[in-house]
């Protein structure tokens, strides 16, 4: 059965698509079998990965129905991909109560469906900025937590949030067996503010923290809109290089 990972941080703007998409474009192209699944109403993972995003096939929408009778939608040999809308807000509002189990329904299956998770050796949700329906149904799934942020203030305020909410989820038995995958450095820059920043996380957080950090750079923020991972698109820049390594490493934690 695929180890399923969801990628999240209660605070914005700290690269979680970004991480997610390169993460499991690096992992398919080791020869992995990978789904992702967009689970952000904004849909930046689905935009990145379909060259037209009309073009989506599977919508995860389709899970927080109940309708599961469809399977992942193949981009290539080793990635599939369960996109995402916006018309998957509305799920925020939804009252359902078994909504936070859909995920976990779909992909484990039950005595009358599919387990798609045995397809897969990984599947990687990228989740919202919040801690609604959304991103407890990705927790409640998921074998570990992967946290992107950045080296500023609120982004780390938000991983003290995040991290009393995971220990919340497992002290109600929603998920008793989810595990801390680690924390992903992103968007780090050459600023005197970053540098104090990051030894303090790492103070705090420990081993916790990925040695590998992910720095600010123009060929990472271009090659999504070009469909490829920055490893496929610039190949010999430091950003390239700095993802290798953290996939390394990835794999090394999850393993």
């Amino acid at each position: 059965m695929a180890k399923i990972i969801a990628i999240t941080n209660q605070k914005g703007g700290v690269g979680k698509t970004t991480i997610t998409f390169n993460l499991a474009k690096g992992l398919a192209s080791r020869g992995y079998n990978v789904l992702a699944i967009d689970n952000d109403p904004q849909g930046n993972l689905t935009t990145s990965i379909l060259e037209k995003p009309e073009d989506l096939e599977a919508d995860i929408l389709n899970i927080f129905k109940e309708q599961f009778d469809f399977k992942p939608q193949k981009i290539t040999n080793n990635l599939d991909l369960i996109g995402a809308t916006i018309k998957l807000a509305e799920v925020a509002d939804n009252v359902n109560m078994y909504l936070p189990l859909l995920i976990k329904t779909y992909l484990t299956g039950d005595d009358n469906s599919e387990n798609i998770a045995d397809n897969y050796d990984y599947i990687i949700i990228d989740c919202l900025p919040s801690f609604g329906p959304l991103n407890v149904a990705a927790l409640i799934a998921a074998d570990f937590v992967l946290v992107p942020t950045k080296p500023a203030p609120f982004a780390i305020q938000g991983l003290v949030s995040l991290f009393k909410n995971i220990v919340m989820l497992k002290k109600h038995n929603f998920n008793r067996s989810l595990k801390i995958a680690g924390i992903v450095m992103n968007l780090v820059e050459k600023t005197n503010i970053h540098k104090d920043l990051e030894k303090e996380l790492k103070s705090q957080y420990n081993d916790m923290v990925f040695e590998f950090s992910i720095s600010k750079g123009t060929k990472l923020e271009e090659s999504p809109y070009y469909g490829e991972s920055v490893m496929e698109y610039a190949p010999d820049t430091k950003q390239t290089k700095q993802f290798n390594g953290f996939i390394r490493e990835f794999l090394r934690r999850v393993e």
